[in-house]
């Protein structure tokens, strides 16, 4: 019998363990998916901005930043198309603030990145060591230059670093 008590103790508390796993995970979920959600309601506000549903999306970035903040291997997406994509583009505020908001919400997101559809045009914001959340600057302003075919983690891109013009 008292075995019988102390293995249903032992499945209990295992399931105990498991709901509050997932019910946390959940809720990191739904924080984040609503964090996006309300990014996207925040840039199409009062512009002529079409969030693209099939170029949007997260993206693992571990390969193309081996120095990406521990844990945060994703980044978000926001594939765009009209009339005010460049105004977004070339507003550093706009993009940290609605970076930041997606960053703290989202914890295994270390960027996030702002782009015209179907161009080379796009801009990354990203959490740095000081945990503040900043634009990326330009490789090219540093005299470098995209090479598809360099595939060596020593010679890629650092992190807080992207190529502007693609």
């Amino acid at each position: 019998m008292y075995r019988l008590i102390l293995s249903a103790w032992c499945v209990l508390n295992t399931l105990i363990i498991i709901t509050i796993s997932f019910s946390s995970h959940a809720q990191n979920s739904s924080e984040c998916n609503a964090a996006i959600n309300l990014s996207q309601i925040e840039l199409q506000k009062g512009r002529k901005i079409q969030i693209i549903k099939h170029g949007s999306g997260f993206r693992d970035i571990s390969e193309a930043y081996p120095d990406y903040p521990a844990g945060r291997s994703q980044e978000y997406l926001f594939a765009m198309k009209g009339a005010a994509v460049e105004s977004v583009l070339n507003s550093p505020k706009i993009m940290e603030n609605i970076s930041t908001k997606i960053i703290r919400n989202c914890s295994s997101i270390g960027s996030v990145t702002f782009g015209l559809s179907n161009s080379g045009f796009f801009r990354t914001v990203g959490l740095f060591p000081d945990d503040r959340v900043k634009i990326f600057n330009c490789a090219e302003d540093l005299g470098m230059s995209y090479d598809p075919r360099n595939r060596d983690p020593r010679t890629r891109l650092k992190w807080g670093l992207h190529y502007c013009s693609l």
